[in-house]
């Protein structure tokens, strides 16, 4: 099976982070109120440059992408004009609101295979329009032909193939978290918001008190960059004013990623004296520079008086002293320090570094075994620089090699390189005469001294025979099967898409859906060198029985659910109308599914609702909640408890009679047989939503499982 890392070069895993959204320029065709045309081309130019996602795919052929547009109710096919741009033609009324879908799709094996979609309400005004499209409005999670939760685009970055279900890359559950600047007041929060990435995936975080947070299902390989956008949204130009990136050298299930609240960069686009985030802050300009005052102009001389009798001299005043000159304030200049894995150290993908200037943890960025960091300075002042690289040897981290140098930041864009002869290679902290570095190259513990072992022996238990239908992914712990006396091994093996997650010590392997029920299957996992892969310690057999062919099996569904009972609570009365009322201020909406019998939840849904005669703006978050009692009674109270598991949130502008989609994710299997989803508005304008009892109700299409395997 080929290594499918292989399509992703270290130049596409890093995220260059000034490109944050492709752009929707729009000609608008100035209809006038009398039907006639004001001096305008009737018809206007609409092009679109097609998500660096779908640019960047290993698989994609661009050629083969289609994009379609459509603006006001009309379709519009957009043709490629190179570079990923499409173009065509579109005419909408002038001084109006009109509402723009986009889809991207790409014709594979002669079917259209959808990668990405996106929807938003265009303000047009009296001239052309440029509308920005955020890379995180792109919806590409909604769209996975083959069900098996991971979406067209991953399937096509790993190429995999995304219509077949038991070909899919391993992937994990990671959370993302990022603080607030600490330049920013706590009760500012709502001012900003936070767009993370995680190898190709972007979020929006959702903030919580002073943290902003989000979920990601990303593909399990490393190293993977990461990066987080601190973007202002008070001037309604979407402005990033911070950012941090670094790279992981290893991403795991459940993983935490963090980015602490003083390791953002500053950008300063007018080049003053404060970044746009003050600016931002103290209210003003981020794109004027400040102004030097400015000379006061000259007197003009006054005319000669007629003299006086003269006067008695006054006695001479004592001459003032002068006083001191003072001192320029020193201005910051950024400086940049650069560094690699020195020549001596083999393997030298799973090392990470840790950068500290003066005592203060700074964030790197990686390109293969480069590293390097972008630092502020007092202009002429001396800097201290500590880098360290460092591994795990079985979760435990060591130190492999130092640099320390102090140097003097002269000038802005200086670059401080550190060279192979600048690190210490001299640590040897289980003092048993090996240096750390050449016991991570053997394989032998560096924190432990383990000296009177000259090779390394690893003892393998009977694994039992595994029992798994067709198709499906087998899970097994190895612990108490390999025991290496604690030094460093790996698992793997070429067959059945086998992976080892080394935090767990777990195995996974699929089985081919074509395999027969009552076949058995076998394949060999070696137990090797994790420093050197052609030095295999052990091997042991794993056996599958297979129980179940592909026909003996319920597939995976989908299947509309129409609401069966809603209302909309104003503090804690109920109210049960033809119109559900939501606002930011105490109004909350509670929709009621019922679930198919036997039927179990994928996770994923679509949540469909039509706004009534009370349009809004702003963004509607939606909770699921499993144990919450309630009903239609009128005369009832109801106190919704705050929290609840988010599953999904719409930003839109609401507009009356149109129908909106909620992309719901992460919901679990209720208890009571009945899914309750209560939706609260965070932002923005109050708006009405049509109830059941208006004949419009709400629907939810949601995924089920059956019992094929996956």
């Amino acid at each position: 099976m080929p290594d499918r890392r292989s399509f992703h070069t270290a130049s596409r895993q890093l995220h260059r982070i000034s490109r944050i959204s492709a752009l929707l320029l729009l000609s608008v065709a100035m209809i006038a109120c009398d039907g006639t045309t004001n001096d305008h081309s009737s018809e206007g130019n609409l092009t679109i440059t097609a998500p660096e996602r779908i640019r960047n795919a290993s698989a994609v052929d661009l050629g083969a992408v289609t994009a379609t547009a459509t603006v006001n109710g009309v379709e519009i096919s957009l043709n490629l004009n190179g570079d990923g741009a499409f173009t065509g033609n579109v005419s909408v009324p002038a001084n109006s609101v009109v509402p723009v879908s986009i889809q991207f799709s790409e014709q594979v094996n002669g079917e259209q295979l959808v990668l990405a979609t996106q929807s938003q309400n265009v303000s047009t005004g009296t001239s052309d329009n440029q509308v920005t499209l955020r890379r995180s409005a792109f919806d590409f999670d909604s769209h996975d032909a083959d069900g098996d939760s991971v979406n067209n685009i991953t399937e096509r970055e790993e190429n995999t193939n995304p219509r077949d279900a038991g070909d899919a890359p391993p992937m994990v559950n990671v959370t993302v978290q990022a603080a607030l600047p600490s330049s920013v007041p706590g009760n500012n929060g709502d001012r900003y918001r936070v767009e993370a990435t995680v190898g190709n995936s972007i979020r929006v975080l959702q903030r919580s008190g002073n943290q902003f947070q989000g979920s990601f299902f990303t593909v399990n390989r490393a190293p993977v960059p990461v990066s987080a956008l601190f973007i202002e949204r008070v001037t309604g130009q979407q402005l990033t004013v911070a950012t941090q990136s670094y790279e992981l050298a290893s991403i795991f299930e459940q993983q935490l990623i963090t980015f602490a609240e003083n390791g953002y960069q500053l950008s300063n686009r007018d080049g003053d004296s404060q970044s746009d985030l003050a600016e931002v802050i103290a209210g003003t300009s981020i794109f004027d520079g400040d102004s030097p005052t400015q000379p006061t102009e000259p007197t003009e001389p006054t005319e000669p008086t007629e003299p006086t009798e003269p006067t008695e001299p006054t006695e001479p005043t004592e001459p003032t002293e002068p006083t001191e000159p003072t001192e320029p304030e020193p201005t910051d200049v950024t400086f940049s320090t650069v560094f690699s894995v020195p020549a001596e150290i083999q393997n030298p993908q799973t090392l990470y570094g840790e950068f500290r200037i003066n005592g203060q943890t700074v964030n790197l960025s990686r390109d293969t075994n480069t590293f390097t960091a972008v630092s502020n300075a007092a202009a002429g002042a001396s800097v201290a620089l500590n880098v360290e690289l460092k591994d795990n040897f079985n979760g435990f981290e060591y130190t492999v090699a130092q640099a320390q140098s102090t140097v003097s930041v002269d000038s802005d864009g200086q670059v401080v390189q550190l060279n192979d002869s600048d690190f210490n290679l001299q640590i040897d902290t289980d003092q048993d005469g090996v240096l750390n570095y050449i016991e991570r190259q053997q394989g032998s513990n560096p924190l432990v001294d383990d000296s009177g072992n000259s090779a390394v022996t690893c003892t393998v238990g009977e694994v039992p025979t595994q029992e798994i239908p067709a198709g499906s992914t087998a899970t097994l712990s190895m612990t108490g099967f390999v025991d290496c006396g604690g030094a460093a091994f790996e698992l793997s093996a070429t067959e059945f898409q086998f992976s080892w997650n080394s935090d767990s010590n777990t195995i996974q392997w699929v089985v081919p859906a074509d395999a027969e029920a009552g076949s058995q299957l076998s394949f060999t996992v070696n137990v090797r060198n994790p420093s050197n892969v052609t030095e295999v310690y052990a091997s042991l057999p794993i056996s599958t029985t297979v129980t179940a062919g592909m026909g003996d099996c319920e597939p995976a569904s989908t299947s509309n659910v129409a609401v069966n009972r809603d209302i909309h609570v104003q503090g804690t009365e109920v109210f049960n109308s033809t119109q559900l009322r939501i606002d930011s201020i105490d109004r909350q909406i509670l929709l009621g599914f019922p679930l198919p019998p036997s039927a179990m939840l994928s996770g994923t849904a679509t949540l469909s609702m039509t706004v009534g005669d009370d349009a809004g703006d702003g963004a509607i978050e939606v909770f699921q909640f499993d144990a919450l009692q309630w009903s239609e009674a009128d005369d009832a109270e109801l106190d919704i408890p705050s929290g609840g598991v988010a599953v999904g949130s719409l930003s839109s502008l609401w507009q009356s009679g149109q129908q909106y989609q909620f992309s719901l994710s992460g919901l679990t299997q209720p208890t009571t047989g009945d899914l309750t989803l209560v939706l609260r508005q965070t932002s923005g304008n109050d708006v009405a939503w049509l109830s059941r009892e208006s004949g419009t109700g709400a629907v939810l299409s949601a995924g089920f499982t059956g019992t094929c395997p996956n």
